[in-house]
């Protein structure tokens, strides 16, 4: 939803931060069993309002405004607001040399509204007087808009220029509003015309010095709904023509937990058309927006949760009244008992989310500290194979690791000494993609070795089997299955960096010969044949080789991730080094499915001829079908990764393996 604010809200695309649920392996679809914990409470400290400035305090807050080129920039409507009386901010254009200047009571912000500026503020404080300040500001178009009815139409429309249709009719009195990026910083500032405007008597509302490019307009009419014209690109074409629809009205108010109006929140429509508009003062909201194609309302804030509600218009409705109230999310900080200082360094993967829900936000660790940005209410911290509820208001939670496992031992070099550095990672390695099911997704932790011995410990983890990846003197060692029971220390002994084999190898091209750099390379034990829990990585050098030292002697398969995928099963003893090649070339697993695969006119991926009473029959796979992706584990490894999940398509087949393909415009998902 975020990602709907554009250049409405902060001018900026949020990140659409998308979790990748796999560190270097399985993802499952695990619904957590949450243990309530209990935790202190602390009060939430007091915010310190700033001092105001001394009675009679002036200061001069003046500078100017030019383009990337140094011409100044007339007409930039600049705003100056006191810190501590932002209802006393003014606003003015800049003249014709690009200058400006304000008499403010007390230390000042100084920011440009009509365009986005570089810095989008500055601050001046008392003393500070006699600094000019400067911005830098884009290429700056003039707007002619005018605004016309349709009263028979389904939806609004923007056109560039203008139609000589008699029966538009223009619209006098239509409100224009630019918000720019710092706009909704000053939501009580009354700028009048500044920064906006109404339609004349033709229909027509024009403006100077606005941005070229994606031009940040919101146009609202009484009755009407109105297309969006945050795409508006003005180099070369400055007439522009909205045609509006009749329209139905959503209002009412955007309020946090305590009832105290949330101003300058962002109210959208999913309409088709993303119409959308800010609260006022008092929270109020209210727009316009096409009734046929109203499928819900979502209200969002800076520092709360958003809030999302379903609507379904009857027909011949005029409106609805729709109130939001928003949680605000605060900072819980997490300790980990158990485990050394009752402290979570070293684990990785920790969120607050909600009960039944996998991910969320990602908590934010700095040494011997974490702290998570929660909901008010109905929130739960995971990690490490933990989860515990969050209590409205509470400020410290604890995960209870004091009843599982360990892993200890001691790393030495060639010589039988502690190496100089010395980095013990474990990752847990289930028996089974479901064997976590009950406690959700686990990553890693890291620990590093004791400097006079080389010894480690590593506590709190869960019952079940864990990999060890030891690090010390650029050298690797990996344990690729370590057994750890409840309540109980494993020791691995003494590990030695020198010990284990050697997989030497290439990637070969069958087809051609030639050998293959840049693919990726994975190790995995010979029964993981989906390799949901890869032992090592590594890619090819220019000359097509590859090496994994360190390996525990054990039966393994080299995977080559590249469409089509090859693997080649290898068997490790300690001390030997073993020579593989990995070929790839025509897709045998592919053929042994009984389907063929061929590439479409538009580079799509496409299935083929189907082999009677075949796998690919049994699983319902049909000549024609459009692959769109493939799925392990429910989650779109070609939305992960786009060279993992063509290597998945090639290892047809497998418990958790899943297709999907578009038949006939319909999305099908078929199980393999």
């Amino acid at each position: 939803m975020r990602g709907c604010r554009r250049w409405f809200v902060r001018f900026l695309a949020l990140s659409v931060t998308l979790v990748v649920l796999m560190t270097l392996g399985c993802a499952g679809l695990y619904l957590w069993v949450v243990t309530p914990t209990d935790a202190p409470h602390a009060n939430t400290p007091t915010p310190q309002k700033a001092e105001a400035a001394p009675p009679g305090a002036q200061v001069v807050a003046a500078g100017v405004v030019t383009f990337k080129d140094g011409t100044p920039a007339p007409g930039v409507v600049v705003a100056a607001a006191p810190l501590d009386a932002i209802p006393l901010a003014r606003a003015a254009r800049t003249d014709d040399e690009g200058r400006f200047s304000f008499t403010m009571p007390g230390s000042t912000t100084v920011l440009v509204l009509s365009a986005d500026a570089s810095p989008p503020l500055r601050t001046v404080r008392e003393g500070e007087e006699d600094e000019e300040l400067r911005f830098v500001v884009p290429a700056l178009c003039d707007l002619e808009l005018t605004v016309r009815v349709d009263p028979d139409a389904d939806a609004p429309q923007l056109i560039a220029g203008v139609p000589e249709d008699p029966d538009l009719q223009p619209l006098e009195g239509a409100q224009v509003h630019l918000h720019t990026q710092v706009h909704r910083m000053l939501p009580a500032l009354v700028l009048g015309d500044l920064l906006g405007g109404r339609t004349d008597a033709e229909g027509l509302w024009q403006a100077r010095s606005v941005p070229c490019q994606n031009v940040p307009l919101q146009l609202s009419a009484e009755g009407y709904a109105s297309p969006s014209l945050g795409g508006l690109k003005l180099d070369g074409e400055p007439a522009w023509t909205a045609i509006l629809s009749p329209a139905a009205l959503i209002d009412g108010e955007v309020r946090d937990r305590r009832g105290a109006p949330i101003a300058g929140a962002l109210v959208v429509a999913d309409d088709g058309l993303q119409t959308s508009t800010l609260t006022d003062a008092d929270g109020a909201y209210s727009l316009w927006t096409a009734p046929a194609r109203l499928k819900s309302v979502t209200a969002s804030a800076d520092d709360f949760e958003d809030e999302a509600r379903r609507v379904n218009l009857a027909p011949g409705a005029t409106g609805a009244t729709l109130d939001f109230t928003l949680d605000a999310p605060s900072w819980v900080q997490v300790h980990c008992a158990g485990l050394p200082g009752d402290r979570c360094d070293g684990l990785g993967g920790f969120y607050c989310t909600r009960p039944l829900v996998l991910l969320g936000e990602r908590c934010s660790k700095t040494p011997g500290h974490m702290s998570c940005l929660c909901p008010d209410d109905g929130a739960v911290i995971r990690g490490g194979g933990k989860a515990t509820r969050v209590a409205p208001g509470q400020q410290e939670v604890w995960l209870d690791f004091t009843q599982d496992g360990g892993i200890t031992g001691a790393l030495q070099d060639a010589e039988g000494a502690p190496p100089a550095s010395c980095e013990v990672t474990v990752m847990r390695a289930p028996d089974g993609p479901f064997e976590d099911a009950g406690r959700g997704f686990i990553l890693q932790q890291t620990v590093t070795c004791d400097d006079a011995e080389g010894a480690f410990e590593v506590s709190g983890l869960v019952e079940g089997t864990w990999r060890v990846l030891l690090r010390g003197d650029d050298q690797l060692r990996v344990l690729p299955e370590v057994v750890v029971r409840r309540g109980q220390v494993t020791d691995v002994g003494e590990v030695r960096l020198d010990a284990g084999g050697v997989i030497d190898g290439v990637v070969l091209d069958g087809l051609t010969g030639d050998l293959k750099p840049g693919v990726r390379v994975a190790l995995g034990l010979v029964d993981d044949t989906l390799l949901t829990m890869p032992v090592n990585i590594g890619k090819t050098d220019p000359d097509g080789r590859f090496r994994f030292e360190g390996v525990e002697p054990e039966d393994y398969r080299v995977f080559a991730l590249i469409d089509p995928m090859g693997a080649e099963e290898v068997s490790v003893a300690d001390g030997a080094e073993v020579s593989v090649t990995v070929e790839i070339g025509d897709d045998a697993s592919v053929a042994e499915a009984g389907l063929t695969l061929y590439t479409g006119g538009a580079g799509e991926l496409v299935i083929g001829e189907i082999a009677e009473g075949s796998a690919a029959a049994a699983a319902g796979v049909q000549e024609g079908d459009v692959v769109v992706g493939v799925e392990l584990l429910g989650k779109d490894m070609a939305a992960l990764d786009p060279d993992l999940g063509a290597a998945l398509l090639s290892r047809y087949g497998g418990p958790g393996l899943t297709l999907v393909v578009d038949r006939g415009g319909r999305r099908v998902v078929l199980d393999l």
